[in-house]
């Protein structure tokens, strides 16, 4: 898959042969090309921060909602967001504010409103990861915490925050991509400009590919690809550069002995569901607002809508088992790297997400120029490659899902059906695709892995375009690998 990648990013490459005057880029601030970064730079650090770091804490007030309490399942809903996709969460938000006035008074309230839109598309799913995250924690840690009248801020420095951390730093690479090329939002709803200081670095690149364009094709895609790269590496140390601080801080967080509030106060259970009911307030009602607004505007061509929806699905599936297939075989191959969510297996997954940073312009004119080489002489030609630039859009986020699913699946367990010379049928048949529940219990078992890899990258495929796939099996699968006895009390001191 990744050569398919680089064989599709071909057109691309091609065109760096040929290098760009970096300094005089910024030294003539190429139509406020420099202004359009930092604006892009300073949003995405700042909404990936409160971002991660808010869902972090909600995900801390919901500890008390047990995973197989029937009201649980309502936390399904915190998918929807995401699952709605961009242009769709762009539109609903364009219904609600369209009789604003706030919003739309400055630069600075115009950003504002597109955090609070990120909150709501991207906040409910982190919280929804943290908290089945937090989960995992061994009901053998909560034990010994209980033991030795642990505080409650004591619980969170040394149990919660070190086993959120890599979790944190994933979410925040994620939210930082997304962040960082926002462009429907701000486009749909507050029409980003640079005359009105909106201007992103995504509209930067387009409106200058537009304006190239009228000199020449192959000298706007050239000058694109050539200012695209200088994009990708300075998006890449901003990433890192704000990795480092917040890893820093993190650390700091977790060894500091200050007490932020008092040691001992009770935290009813009720107060953990009234904050889900909030979160789930917060999900619903702008769905809610704007179906209300549009009511009588509603109208569905089921014969339009069912070709672009097949052909969704079509995406979806194809990417969702090239995601597993390749989880499975990176598990097996590498099994010491991805044997668990720690410090080696993160940067495997935030490499597989650089692709993500390739500004979205140069993957779909790469796209354009692979075409030209096919052809426009049949349709199917033209649907085969929105398939394919779909899956590989789609594959870095999904594959990394997938491997973290896979986790799981114990390197003990792996080396014994080898030890026997297991076929290797039948090895991906017992440690990935069913439950080992025949053998003795001092044997490793397996969740349901494939199943739950699936259903993630059902969940979060809408991220990048290629929505709709329901959360069918969210409520069996995401759960299952979290079914344990684990009882985390960080709020109840009593011995």
């Amino acid at each position: 898959m990744f050569f398919v990648i680089l064989v599709y990013l071909i057109p691309f490459v091609q065109n760096l042969i040929h290098p760009l005057d970096v300094i005089g880029v910024f030294k003539n601030d190429q139509d406020g090309f420099t202004a359009a970064l930092l604006r892009s730079g300073v949003f995405a650090v700042l909404t990936a921060v409160l971002l991660t770091g808010g869902a972090l804490i909600f995900s801390i007030l919901l500890i008390k909602v047990e995973l197989r309490s029937k009201k649980s399942l309502l936390l399904n809903l915190l998918l929807m967001p995401v699952i709605l996709g961009n242009v769709s969460s762009s539109f609903i938000w364009k219904i609600i504010t369209l009789d604003s006035d706030f919003l739309f008074a400055s630069a600075g309230r115009k950003f504002f409103g597109v955090g609070l839109m990120e909150l709501w598309q991207y906040g409910p799913l982190f919280i929804y990861l943290f908290w089945l995250n937090l989960l995992t924690v061994k009901s053998q840690t909560w034990d010994y915490a209980r033991a030795i009248d642990l505080s409650p801020f004591e619980k969170i420095k040394d149990i919660i925050l070190p086993h959120q951390r890599n979790m944190a730093i994933l979410l925040y690479v994620i939210c930082f991509i997304f962040c960082f090329y926002e462009e429907a939002k701000i486009e749909f709803i507050f029409r980003g400009s640079r005359g009105t200081n909106t201007e992103m670095v995504n509209h930067w690149l387009n409106r200058t590919y537009q304006s190239d364009s009228l000199l020449s094709a192959d000298y706007a895609f050239r000058h694109i690809s050539q200012v695209g790269l200088l994009v990708l590496i300075l998006a890449l140390c901003i990433l890192v550069g704000s990795l480092l601080l917040k890893a820093g801080l993190y650390r700091l967080l977790i060894t500091t002995k200050k007490l932020y509030f008092g040691s001992r106060f009770n935290y009813p259970v009720g107060i953990a569901y009234a904050i889900m009911a909030l979160l789930l307030v917060f999900v619903c009602y702008p769905l809610v607002a704007a179906l209300v607004r549009q009511a009588g505007n509603l109208s569905f061509d089921l014969a339009k809508l069912l070709f672009p929806l097949s052909l969704t699905l079509i995406a979806a599936v194809l990417a969702s088992l090239l995601a597993i297939v390749f989880g499975i075989m990176s598990r097996l191959a590498w099994q010491q790297i991805l044997s668990s969510f720690n410090y080696r297996s993160m940067l495997f997954l935030i490499l597989m997400f650089t692709l993500l940073i390739v500004p979205p312009i140069i993957i779909l004119i790469s796209g354009f120029k692979w075409m030209q080489n096919v052809g426009y002489s049949s349709t199917y030609n033209i649907d085969i490659a929105w398939l394919v630039g779909h899956c590989i859009l789609s594959f870095p986020l999904l594959a990394g899902f997938a491997v973290a699913t896979h986790f799981r699946a114990k390197n003990n367990y792996i080396n014994y059906l080898e030890a026997h010379s297991v076929s290797f049928r039948e090895k991906i048949r017992d440690i990935f695709l069913i439950p080992i529940t025949r053998l003795p219990a001092s044997k490793p078992r397996s969740w349901l892995l494939t199943k739950e890899a699936l259903t993630l990258c059902a969940s979060i495929m809408p991220v990048v375009g290629c929505s709709f796939l329901p959360l069918c099996f969210l409520v069996f699968s995401t759960r299952a690998s979290c079914m344990s006895p684990n009882k985390p009390f960080l709020f109840q001191t009593e011995k």
